[in-house]
This record gives C-alpha cells, structure tokens and sequence, in this order.
C-alpha cells in the first residue's frame, strides 16, 4: 500500500511517519516538498505518485493569525483537501483529512456527536470546516477530527508550559491560564495509533463512517491541563521548581480569534467502530513527559 503523508514535519505528522506499518510505502512531504496554499501543487502532486490513501496532517494551525491571513489559511486548510480528493477521485485514493474540534462553536454543554454541524466562531474553524466539506465531495473519504494535540516534540501547550514554568521561576512571577475552556487533550501517540486503524479497517471494507471523533479519554480545561505537566514534570524531576499557576477566565486574556468554551467530542462511533480501548488523558500525558525525560537523559 502506498499512502501518501502531508505534514511530515509536524508533531502528528512525525509520530505517524515513526509508527508507520512494515508493509506500507511512506511518501513523506514537508513543506519545502509540496506546497498546500498551492492546488495545483497538490493536484499534480498526487496525479504523480498516485497514493492509495493520502494521510493529511499538515495544516495552517496558527489560530490568532489566522484573523490576519485568512487567504492562507483558507488555501492550506481547505484548498488543499478539494485538491486532494478531485485528484484522489480520479486516482482511485482516499484522503484521511485530519480536522478539529474548533469546527465547533462550544455553544453546546454535551459532547459533540460526529452529525453535530458544525459552527466556528473563528476562521480557522471555519476553513477546516470548509476542508471537511472539500474532503467529503468525493465518497470513500474520511475526516479525523481531534483535539488539544500535544507531543513530546515540536511546539504545543506541554512543551510551552514547561518552557514557561522555568521562566516564571527565575523571574519569580505567576503563570496564569485560561480557565473556563473545557476539552481534551490528545496525545500525538494516541492520535497517530487510531490514524492506521482507520486506514486499516477502511481499505478492507467498502462502507465504512465519513466522519469520525479521537481524542484521549476524559475532560479538563487549560489550567487543569497546566497544572497536570508541572506536577508530573516535577515528580520526574524535570523542572526544579514549580511556578505558581493561577485560573484566569476567557475575557481576562482577549486573543484576536474566539475559542469555543466546551468542544469535547463524542468518541462512541469512532470507538465503537475501531473496536479500541481508549487512554486516560492524564496517563497519555505521564508517557509523554517520561519521552521528554528520556530524550534529555540521552542527548
């Protein structure tokens, strides 16, 4: 099988390239190999090599800036996808577009079923609202969408909170976090394990579910999440000291994009579906600081 991944160099899109199967053909393409604000680009990217699956982890993420540049954003987080499924559709591949929880606008209080509609309250929920929309145009692809990706490498909420701690200790001042958000986090492990079960059971069967939810088992909000890799960091001895962290509400930190104030998803159909057991968000976490850990302790 020959499947194509995007985004290689990011931190999902290195945790799928390292777990990659034996039995699997890997084209692995960054930035400086495909250009995904380009359609040409990547139309003709996949008319050349003419994957069996594209895994489409690569994606405009910058939340705030994307108030800013929504003409890139928009080109890499929905362009990309139509160019991958209209090539796709003539190539006889599926795309696994990676998608968000941010497609949702947090109005609701229960998590949020897979048929939920979507509604962003920013525009980068909204362009990969449209990459949904794009990736569905053509049968037989399937969107992945998840939640509060973190990794023990590249930059996300864990390795900035522990960058932050050390500063707020030298300096002597309070972190303070955001509150009043509720979600999950998602480990990129986790994330990249169900990637491969669902191109695993999906080219083996031809009806299958368009739309699927992953993300780690459990709910919390931002500070809680802080507060958690400190105390794990400090009980594996990689921070010193921990900086005090103080519970901040949405409208003490304005940012330029809104964020959904509860977007946890419904995992039952995707669980159901994979015939997997979910990780406690908590215990992905722990691993994930050991990774950080132990890579210091190598060099």
């Amino acid at each position: 099988m020959k499947i194509l991944l995007t985004g290689v160099n990011g931190q999902l899109g290195q945790q799928i390239a390292n777990t990659c199967p034996k039995q699997v053909n890997l084209i692995k393409s960054s930035r400086e190999i495909l250009d995904l604000s380009s359609y040409k680009s990547c139309y003709e990217f996949v008319m050349e090599h003419k994957p069996d699956w594209i895994i489409n982890s690569g994606a405009y993420t910058a939340v705030d800036k994307a108030e800013n540049e929504k003409d890139l954003a928009y080109k890499v987080n929905s362009e990309a996808p139509k160019a991958f499924a209209e090539a796709l559709n003539q190539t006889g591949g599926k795309l696994l577009q990676l998608s968000t929880d941010f497609v949702f606008g947090g109005e609701k209080s229960t998590f949020y079923k897979t048929l939920d509609n979507p509604s962003p309250i920013n525009y980068y929920g909204f362009s990969k609202m449209c990459g949904e929309i794009n990736a569905l145009s053509h049968k037989g692809n399937v969107v992945l969408r998840t939640s509060w990706v973190y990794s023990n490498v590249g930059k996300n909420f864990l390795k900035t909170i522990l960058t932050l701690n050390n500063k707020m200790v030298d300096s002597g001042k309070s972190l303070t976090i955001i509150a009043d958000q509720v979600g999950c986090p998602t480990s990129t492990s986790s994330l990249a394990f169900v990637c491969w079960e669902i191109i695993n059971k999906c080219s083996k069967l031809e009806n299958y579910p368009s739309i699927l939810h992953w993300r780690n088992s459990g709910i919390t909000s931002w500070y809680d999440f802080a507060m958690n890799i400190t105390e794990l960091a400090f009980d594996q001895k990689l921070i010193q000291k921990k900086a005090n962290i103080l519970p901040i509400s949405t409208e003490e930190y304005q940012t330029d994009a809104a964020r959904p104030r509860f977007s946890v998803l419904d995992l039952k159909s995707t669980i159901d579906f994979l015939e997997i057991d979910n990780l406690y968000w908590k215990a992905e976490l722990k691993k994930e600081i050991e990774l950080i850990n132990k890579s210091i302790f190598t060099g």
